[in-house]
C-alpha cells in the first residue's frame, strides 16, 4: 500500500526500482494502478512525478526498466509495452503471445537489461528476450489516398479539379494504407486560400467544407502512421464557381426585374429546394443502407480467422467479456493445441500444416454445441468457451474433439497420401462474476493444457 500526501493509493505494489535521473533519485513502482514515479531525493518528503506516457495495456504493472538509449519496457498482466520516443512523441508497442512472447503475463521482479541493451523478462510461459539490434522498424512512408469526393452527397471523380458552386457542401474522404494499427493513424488538413494554418492532428478520415466564397483553393491533406512516419501529402484543387446571380449583369437585371419576378422566383426556389430535399433524403437513405451493409460485412470478417473460417482471438475475447455482463454462473473453457505441429510442418510442408489447422477447426465445430464459442487462439492453439456448462460436460466434449481430430484425414493436392494429426486438450471450470474470474479461467485451462502435453499428448487434462 502506498500512502502519503500527493501520492496515489495502490492496493498492491508488484515491485519497485530506484533509478538515478540527473540529480534526482526516482522510484519506479509497478502497481495495480499502473506505473508510478516517486521522487525520493528527500525521503522525508516523497513527491509523485507525472509522466506524459501512453497508458499501459493493463492496469496491473509489475515494473519497468529503461535501457541506455531511453527505451522504456513496462511489464504488465497483458503483454510487454515498449515505449520509444521519436521526434518528441512517445510511441507505444505492445508484445504478446501472438507476437512471439512465451506468455502474455509477466512475473514480478523478473526483468533485466544486459550490457547489449537486450531486454529479458520472465513470464508465466517461460523466459522472453527482445533484442533491439534485431528489430526492424517500419519507417517506410505509407500511401495516402483519396477515397471519396462528394458535392452535396453526389460522388465526384477523384482525378479532376473539384468544381462546386458557392453554398454547396463538399465532403472529402481519405485513407492511409498502413495495413497495421490503422486506428493510430493521424491526419491534418489545411485549406489554402481560406485558412491561415493547418488544423491539428486527429484520427478523422474526412473533411467537410461548406459555404466557400467564389475562387480557387487547395485542400492539403497530411498523414502519419502509428510510428509517426509522415506520408506524401495530397493536394486537392478546389474551384468555387460563382452562382449566376452573383455576376454584375445578373445583379443589374435582377434589380430591374425584382418587382415583377420576386413572386415567381420565390415559388421556383421553393419547389427546387423541396425537390432537392427529397432527392437528398433519398440519397442519404440509400447511402446509409449501403454503409450499414458494408459495416456489417466488415464486422463479420473482423471476427473470423481467415485460415480456418472460425472465430479469431477478438471473437473469443469478446465472448469472455460478455460472461461478466450476465448473472454469475459456472462456465468451462477448453484449450486445444496441435501435437508436434512444427515437426508436422517440417515433414509435410506448410500447406499441409494449414490443412491440418482447418481439419482441427472442422472437428471442433462439428462437436461443439450451438451456444459454444469456437475460435483459433493463435498459431496451432484453439479454444472452445462453454457458458453454463460444468467440467464433466466440458471434459467429455474435449475428448470427442480429440477423437474427431485423430480420426480425420489431412489431404492436400501436393501430398499423394493422407496424413493425420492429434491434439492435446486442457479443460477448466470457473464461476464467472468478474473480469478476474475470466483471467483465472484462461490461466487454469492453459495450465491444464500443459499437463496434457506432459502426460504424453493426444489426451485431455483438467
Amino acid at each position: 500500500m502506498i500512502r502519503g500526501p500527493g501520492l496515489p493509493e495502490c492496493a498492491s505494489v508488484a515491485c519497485h526500482r530506484l533509478i538515478r535521473e540527473g540529480a534526482a533519485d526516482v522510484l519506479w513502482i509497478g502497481s495495480d494502478h499502473g506505473l508510478v514515479w516517486v521522487d525520493v531525493s528527500d525521503p522525508a518528503r516523497p513527491r509523485r512525478l507525472e509522466r506524459d506516457l501512453p497508458a499501459s495495456p493493463d492496469p496491473y504493472v509489475y515494473g519497468a526498466r529503461r535501457d541506455s538509449t531511453g527505451r522504456i519496457y513496462v511489464c504488465t498482466n497483458n503483454g510487454i509495452q515498449r515505449l520509444v520516443q521519436r521526434e518528441g512523441v512517445w510511441i507505444s508497442h505492445v508484445s504478446r503471445r501472438r507476437d512471439g512472447m512465451p506468455h502474455d503475463e509477466c512475473n514480478g521482479n523478473a526483468q533485466f537489461i544486459d550490457a547489449r541493451d537486450r531486454y529479458w523478462v520472465g513470464t508465466l510461459g517461460g523466459l522472453g528476450v527482445y533484442d533491439p539490434s534485431q528489430a526492424r522498424l517500419d519507417l517506410e512512408p505509407k500511401p495516402l489516398r483519396l477515397t471519396h469526393v462528394r458535392i452535396d452527397g453526389v460522388p465526384q471523380p477523384l482525378d479532376q479539379v473539384v468544381q462546386l458552386p458557392s453554398r454547396s457542401e463538399l465532403s472529402v474522404e481519405f485513407a492511409l494504407l498502413s495495413w497495421q494499427n490503422e486506428d493510430q493513424s493521424q491526419f491534418r488538413t489545411w485549406l489554402e486560400g481560406f485558412e491561415a494554418e493547418p488544423r491539428g492532428w486527429n484520427s478523422r478520415r474526412a473533411r467537410g467544407i461548406e459555404r466557400l466564397p467564389p475562387g480557387d483553393f487547395i485542400l492539403h491533406i497530411e498523414a502519419r502512421d502509428f510510428m509517426g512516419t509522415a506520408s506524401e501529402p495530397l493536394a486537392v484543387p478546389i474551384r468555387v464557381i460563382p452562382a449566376w446571380w452573383q455576376s454584375a449583369t445578373a445583379k443589374l437585371i435582377f434589380a430591374l426585374c425584382v418587382v415583377l419576378l420576386v413572386g415567381g422566383v420565390i415559388e421556383w426556389r421553393t419547389r427546387a429546394l423541396r425537390a432537392r430535399q427529397r432527392r437528398l433524403a433519398s440519397e442519404v437513405q440509400s447511402r446509409t443502407a449501403e454503409l450499414a451493409a458494408a459495416n456489417a460485412r466488415l464486422k463479420a470478417l473482423s471476427y473470423l480467422d481467415p485460415m480456418t473460417s472460425i472465430g479469431n482471438g477478438r471473437r473469443f475475447n469478446e465472448a469472455l467479456a460478455a460472461l461478466t455482463q450476465r448473472p454469475a454462473s459456472r462456465s468451462s473453457l477448453i484449450f486445444l493445441d496441435v501435437d508436434h505441429f512444427k515437426a508436422y510442418n517440417d515433414r509435410f510442408g506448410h500447406l499441409a500444416g494449414d490443412a491440418a489447422l482447418r481439419v482441427v477447426a472442422v472437428a471442433m465445430t462439428s462437436c461443439a454445441p450451438p451456444e459454444a464459442t469456437v475460435a483459433r487462439y493463435g498459431g496451432e492453439e484453439f479454444v472452445c468457451l462453454l457458458p453454463g456448462q460444468g467440467l464433466t460436460q466440458a471434459r467429455a466434449l474435449a475428448q470427442r474433439m480429440c477423437d474427431a481430430v485423430a480420426a480425420s484425414d489431412v489431404r492436400t493436392p501436393e501430398a499423394p497420401e493422407a496424413s493425420r494429426v492429434t491434439v492435446s486438450a486442457g479443460v477448466a471450470e470457473v464461476v464467472i462474476a468478474t473480469a478476474e474470474d475470466v483471467r483465472v479461467l484462461v490461466r487454469a485451462a492453459d495450465d491444464a493444457l500443459y499437463r496434457a502435453k506432459a502426460a504424453g499428448r493426444n489426451c485431455v487434462s483438467d
